[in-house]
């Protein structure tokens, strides 16, 4: 598993009902307006609020505007990325939250 700020990103499988976006955001930020995206050669999907990435060559990566760029090797047949949100848990409130960037 590999992080970029408030998204966390792992290998799946591709569902068989996740449909081709055209954009490439992969998460806005909910306190600056900035963006997770990617860059290169790479395909996006989405189904429901899940967001895949299958990676077509080596010259992938995900950028931010306040984090390092990160990128995104090919995966093995049948392999995509997954991208989702980073949580934290706050003891005092004895609950998870969301990490807002």
């Amino acid at each position: 598993m590999q992080q970029q700020g408030d998204v966390n990103i792992w290998p799946t499988e591709l569902p068989s009902l996740a449909q081709k976006r055209t954009d490439r955001v992969v998460r806005r930020g909910e306190t600056t307006g900035h963006s997770h995206r990617l860059t290169g050669d790479v395909e996006l999907y989405e189904l429901g609020d899940r967001i895949f990435a299958r990676v077509l060559a080596g010259n992938a990566a995900i950028v931010h505007e306040e984090h390092k760029t990160q990128p995104l090797p090919p995966l093995p047949d049948g392999q995509v990325y997954e991208f989702g949100p980073t949580h934290e848990y706050d003891h005092f409130a004895e609950k998870a939250r969301e990490v807002a960037d």
